[in-house]
């Protein structure tokens, strides 16, 4: 059996990383570097689901590195790939120099995690939820404090 290895591409502002298991992509994450933060938030403040001082708090440098992709391929979910991607992407962020990393927990497709489990795996990495419409979550973590 052949060890997961790792292929990071990068694009501008984006980092896709893949893992690759017998020549195969098991399972992905793209991170997307994002400044001028602020405007990612707009409608949630203006609809009152977040004030500006909450935003302050949170993204203080008004930049956030997003996770804003996050799969593993059928037939290969429960073996702890997706795991070692988010160790990945948060390392990546870490050595980008960023402080605050976000995501959008959102299931996709039938296979997938239900929202519960999904907002506790990402828990586990650190993650808190900012704002709850009940069939996603909106969650930041501090990643130097995980």
């Amino acid at each position: 059996m052949n060890e997961l290895i790792f292929n990071t591409e990068v694009d501008e502002d984006r980092v896709t990383i893949s893992a690759i298991k017998d020549k195969k992509i098991v399972g992905k994450v793209v991170l997307e570097f994002v400044f001028d933060a602020y405007r990612e938030f707009e409608d949630a403040i203006e609809d009152g689901d977040m004030t500006d001082n909450e935003y302050t708090a949170i993204f203080p440098n008004d930049r956030f590195a997003k996770i804003e992709y996050l799969g593993v391929e059928d037939g290969e979910k429960g073996k702890g790939y997706a795991k070692q991607l988010m160790v990945k992407a948060i390392n990546t962020a870490r050595e980008k120099g960023e402080n605050v990393m976000y995501l959008n927990a959102s299931p996709m497709g039938l296979t997938g995690l239900n929202i519960n489990d999904l907002t506790g795996f990402y828990s586990t990495f650190g993650f808190q939820p900012i704002i709850d419409s009940g069939h996603n979550v909106e969650m930041f973590a501090n990643i130097w404090k995980i």
